[in-house]
């Protein structure tokens, strides 16, 4: 009897195993791989207004106090992983400064204070940033390094890695400072970077390469600022679009100030004639990249990128901003991507806003809410996604702002080029194309090739 009773038990462990194991698994939406977005935190160290959770307008008083600041990270820190899945990295994509400082001295400050909180709290979570246009120590929409240096600090990559921090970045882009190895990769890993000019690319899995882009360097505000620093980005990313395709990989790329027309004011953001070059690549290598990541906006927002003949090819994603300057709830943003056959994909999204009590809750998600299909990678599944349904969630969650949206045509994104299959000779010709262009101005590319370890 007594044997008959511990076998019962052991199969009874082996039974709640099986199910831990697969509720394990459904935490990371069926095994898959995910990382969590945190943008615009507008941090202002120096001001003595509390943000106003569900603002009713628009009101530049509500980038985020220090005080509250540290009531959201603290937030989104406790519910992981109960409501959060556990994220495998976190994208910190700009504006970590307030919007309208009276110093460069103040921007650096609420630059430090942001670092260093993250840090302190998320580590060793690997963290990778994302310049934007409120974190030059320069100007605002100014260059990612300031000549005229605030101390020893010339950019917000010497805040994040100053020696004397207590909650040091290793790299400032990549918090751990991880740089990828000829041999087996710790992930994220960097592949290249540049202190000066504010980009780099990192894999975030084998044959998954994350480019980080300057926008800022295309905006259509942008400050001590030329065609040829935009021409010098172009080039790099160029040329990293190209490695990238000749060994196969898939492709995710990061920008702080969204390509495309604004969906409340059908406005461009960028210069036109750099938006329409970098579209330019963006078409020549759509077969290797999986989708764009945006923020700027505050409100949660997306865009389909697709060809002259109105083939769906790729998604930008917006994320919604933690401070609510905007009239958006404080929100944060879960993406989910996996492996299908040889290539990578994103497939769904978690929105969760804060409530003034700090409270944590999911808004929504991206497959339930546009397509029901678990399936379907996340360009598929907004195929038919309609401005009614992105209205309906621009918000971010703060009811007390129910804008109209009037332009659906500001929804998609055309790429310049007639559909066609794109192929390694088309891909050189526009690596070609903008490095002449690029020398014209007096520039020189920069690849993943010639930037190497030792220019850290």
């Amino acid at each position: 009897m007594l044997s008959i009773l511990k076998r019962a038990l052991v199969i009874i462990g082996i039974i709640s195993c099986m199910l831990c194991l697969q509720a394990i698994a459904n935490t990371h939406s069926n095994g898959a791989h995910n990382f969590l977005v945190i943008t615009d935190p507008h941090l202002n160290t120096t001001t003595h207004h509390h943000m106003d959770f569900n603002p009713t307008e628009k009101n530049t008083a509500n980038d985020l106090d220090s005080t509250t600041f540290d009531d959201l990270i603290g937030t989104i820190k406790s519910n992981i992983p109960s409501s959060i899945p556990q994220p495998e990295f976190i994208l910190l994509l700009g504006d970590v400064a307030q919007h309208d400082p009276n110093s460069r001295s103040e921007t650096a400050a609420d630059a430090q204070a942001v670092f260093q909180k993250i840090q302190q709290t998320f580590a060793p979570i690997p963290v990778l940033y994302i310049f934007g246009n409120n974190d030059s120590l320069d100007t605002h929409y100014g260059p990612f390094y300031a000549t005229d240096a605030i101390g020893s600090w010339h950019s917000v990559y010497d805040i994040a890695t100053d020696a004397e921090a207590t909650y040091r970045w290793e790299d400032g882009f990549l918090s751990t400072g991880t740089w990828c190895q000829t041999s087996a990769n710790t992930y994220p890993c960097l592949i290249a970077e540049d202190k000066i000019l504010g980009h780099y690319s990192v894999y975030l899995q084998s044959s998954l390469r994350f480019i980080g882009i300057n926008s800022i360097v295309f905006a259509k505000d942008r400050q001590h600022l030329t065609e040829a620093d935009a021409q010098t980005e172009l080039t790099w990313i160029s040329g990293q679009l190209r490695d990238a395709a000749n060994n196969h990989e898939s492709i995710l790329l990061a920008i702080h100030i969204p390509l495309g027309l604004k969906l409340e004011d059908d406005k461009l953001q960028w210069d036109e004639t750099d938006h329409a070059s970098f579209l330019q690549l963006v078409d020549s290598y759509k077969n290797n990249i999986i989708g764009i990541l945006a923020a700027h906006t505050h409100m949660e927002e997306l865009k389909m990128l697709r060809t002259a003949l109105h083939h769906n090819v790729m998604t930008m994603l917006n994320s919604p901003s933690l401070c609510t300057y905007s009239a958006n709830a404080p929100a944060v943003k879960t993406y989910y991507y996996r492996q299908s056959n040889s290539n990578w994909e994103l497939y769904n999204a978690d929105v969760f806003y804060i409530s003034s009590n700090l409270s944590l809750t999911k808004l929504f998600d991206y497959n339930s809410y546009y397509c029901n299909d678990s399936s379907k990678n996340i360009t598929d599944c907004l195929a038919n996604m309609t401005l009614s349904q992105v209205n309906t969630h621009y918000n971010a969650g703060n009811n007390r702002y129910n804008p109209t949206l009037l332009y659906p045509d500001a929804l998609y994104i055309d790429l310049p080029a007639a559909d066609s299959q794109s192929d390694s000779s088309n891909n050189l010709g526009t690596v070609a194309a903008v490095a002449a262009v690029a020398a014209v101005a007096g520039t020189t590319a920069i690849t993943a090739h010639q930037m190497t370890k030792a220019k850290k």
